[in-house]
């Protein structure tokens, strides 16, 4: 049966689709769509890569040919490849983390880590890191919000205004760049 031959194979398979058909006489045709890793979560000693829809992909014990996001946050208890992570705690906020990076796609090459902040009243908000240096804080996910960053790096990096904190929580961005001496602190 093609179905049972497409869930068998998703169910211990990290592939995103799968098109199973016959080819008379003795052919069976296997079409596989595979997943693509978007964001690795910390787990145990290495790191369970995940894709955009939060299904593990693959566990690696380093990251040297991946350039992807790390998010952090969030504990993992247990991840398998082919299903979803299961965390200590904030697992609701997870959906929210991958709409994030659904949405951050076109910028998702820049990012170092994200990083997820519950406050008291279970409240997300989220930091991103960019390879070169610069901390934003998004605050809640809004998806103008990261249009707005990345229009607002580029013009801080074309200005030279130097590595700071961008602060798009709100309606007016703030960028407050980083002294000098925490510059020498953190090297």
């Amino acid at each position: 049966n093609a179905d049972q031959v497409k869930h068998a194979l998703q169910a211990t398979i990290p592939i995103k689709d799968v098109n199973v058909r016959y080819k008379l006489p003795h052919t069976l045709i296997v079409e596989v769509e595979e997943r693509e890793v978007a964001a690795a979560l910390n787990y145990l000693t290495g790191f369970a890569l995940i894709d955009t829809q939060g299904i593990t992909v693959e566990l690696v014990t380093r990251l040297e040919t991946y350039a992807v996001p790390v998010l952090t946050g969030l504990k993992v208890v247990d991840a398998k490849v082919a299903a979803k992570p299961v965390f200590e705690e904030n697992a609701m906020h997870f959906e929210v983390l991958l709409k994030l990076i659904d949405t951050a796609k076109p910028i998702l090459h820049e990012i170092s880590e994200i990083n997820l902040v519950v406050d008291a009243n279970d409240d997300p908000s989220f930091y991103l890191y960019t390879l070169d240096g610069y901390q934003v804080f998004l605050g809640e996910l809004d998806n103008k919000k990261i249009i707005t960053m990345q229009q607002l790096l580029a013009d801080i990096r074309d200005r030279n205004l130097g590595k700071g904190l961008l602060d798009i929580s709100h309606n007016t961005p703030i960028f407050k760049p980083f002294s000098n001496s925490n510059q020498q602190e953190r090297r």
